[in-house]
């Protein structure tokens, strides 16, 4: 996949914590790759800005009021399926990666992240690539290891009795 050239990135940030979005978006204008365009607190409140405002990328909470990130993901993923989002939250279970990355998300980092990898995250993404963080990536061979299953082991054949 070729890169994007890119001038500035436009970012959406939805999170139900003003101080968070407002530290978020420090960060953000220190840097002139990143733009950040709309900041909201629920996820009905973003599905009306991403039409006004058309983000290159999102970066997305789960757990906020009236419309949860797992289901604003899989609406905005429905009607805008090139729309980048990535999840940032505080949540590190195998069962939100999952619905997040089922409903949509192009990418999952953890809120103890580096700066430094929000940006790569974003520009990951904006490139049309998948970013999952170290902490991600080991929930998700932790999963693997788990299903005890040997992808080169040979499956017999069901037996058959005489009858059947």
């Amino acid at each position: 996949m070729t890169q994007k050239n890119y001038h500035e990135i436009k970012i959406t940030i939805a999170d139900d914590h003003e101080t968070f979005r407002i530290g978020l978006r420090t960060i953000f204008e220190t840097e002139k790759m990143f733009k950040v365009i709309d900041m909201v607190s629920d996820g009905k409140e973003l599905l009306s800005s991403i039409r006004q405002n058309m983000p290159d990328i999102i970066l997305m909470d789960i757990q906020m009021p009236k419309l949860d990130g797992i289901h604003a993901t899989a609406k905005i993923h429905a009607d805008f399926p090139d729309l980048g989002i990535i999840a940032l939250s505080f949540r590190e279970d195998e069962d939100s990666i999952i619905d997040m990355i089922d409903a949509g998300a192009n990418g999952y980092l953890v809120k103890s992240a580096l700066k430094t990898e929000i940006f790569e995250a974003i520009v990951t993404v904006y490139n049309g690539r998948n970013y999952f963080c170290s902490i991600t990536n080991s929930k998700f061979i932790n999963l693997l290891k788990n299903r005890n299953f040997n992808r080169h082991q040979m499956h017999s054949k069901p037996a058959f009795t005489e009858r059947e």
